[in-house]
């Protein structure tokens, strides 16, 4: 099955917690049983800052696709992800997708 998980922060971003976490047990586990797994996710590292590595990559096989936040300030203060380009990766993705999990 081809897998998207949707959430405003994954790994290495592990400041925001558990959520990190358990997304990304749960994508390397749906991974290793085969399946296609893809997240869409956002480049916050932690409150203040953004994660500096490339904006699609492939971590432990697990299909990593970053939307540039755009103001990281209100990701610092009010916890809202504000994503610039999320919706044009998520039509290059989702018309395929046979489960879509959203977390948070």
């Amino acid at each position: 099955m081809k897998i998207i998980h949707l959430t405003p922060y994954y790994a290495p971003a592990y400041a925001f917690g558990g959520v990190v976490r358990a997304v990304e047990g749960l994508a390397q586990a749906l991974h290793q049983r085969s399946h296609q797994v893809t997240v869409l996710t956002t480049d916050a590292y932690d409150q203040q800052r953004r994660y500096d590595g490339p904006s699609q990559e492939t971590l432990d096989g697990v299909d990593v696709l970053r939307a540039r936040n755009a103001l990281t300030w209100l990701r610092g203060r009010f916890n809202l992800a504000t994503p610039i380009g999320l919706h044009w990766l998520a039509e290059q993705v989702l018309s395929d997708a046979d489960v879509l999990h959203v977390h948070e």
